[in-house]
């Protein structure tokens, strides 16, 4: 029994690690989900993109542990083709999110995308017409208890 126990602790301190790849790294991304994504001890942030240079450089000024470690890509179809990743974080501008997700759905990767899921009706068929948008997608809405908007929910 005792065997047995010390072998089931062992195998507990085995955590599987996720690879994570970050697209887009505006202000959500450097100062909530990177922060938190650093927490975990399950996920290992792998690689980052953005079209924009300053950001990406802004990136490892924020995060100068992560320059070794974390490769980075002008663009998520560069990322997507370089790396194997497990779970994303995207968060880019509204109107960018159907072609990257679409993409990230035929690759089966699970992903977050900030809120709103879609900016009219239109669109919302369009994504939901997306192959297994519903498995893959994940909504964040990270702000719903704050007081601000508890207030503006009620009003």
């Amino acid at each position: 029994m005792r065997t047995e126990y010390a072998y089931i602790k062992c195998m507990s301190n085995k955590i599987k690690k996720y690879k994570v790849g970050i697209v887009g790294l505006g202000n959500q991304s450097i100062n909530d989900h990177t922060p938190s994504l650093l927490k975990r001890k399950d996920l290992e942030i792998v690689a980052v993109c953005d079209i924009n240079e300053q950001k990406r450089g802004n990136f490892f000024i924020k995060f100068p542990e992560l320059a070794n470690k974390v490769k980075v890509y002008e663009n998520y179809s560069s990322l997507l083709e370089n790396e194997k990743i497990d779970i994303a974080i995207v968060a880019v501008p509204h109107d960018q999110y159907p072609e990257i997700i679409t993409e990230f759905c035929e690759k089966h990767i699970y992903f977050m995308k900030e809120k709103p899921f879609a900016r009219n009706k239109e669109e919302t068929k369009k994504l939901l017409s997306i192959p297994n948008i519903k498995k893959y997608c994940f909504v964040c809405s990270q702000r719903r208890y704050s007081s601000l908007y508890q207030r503006a929910f009620k009003e």
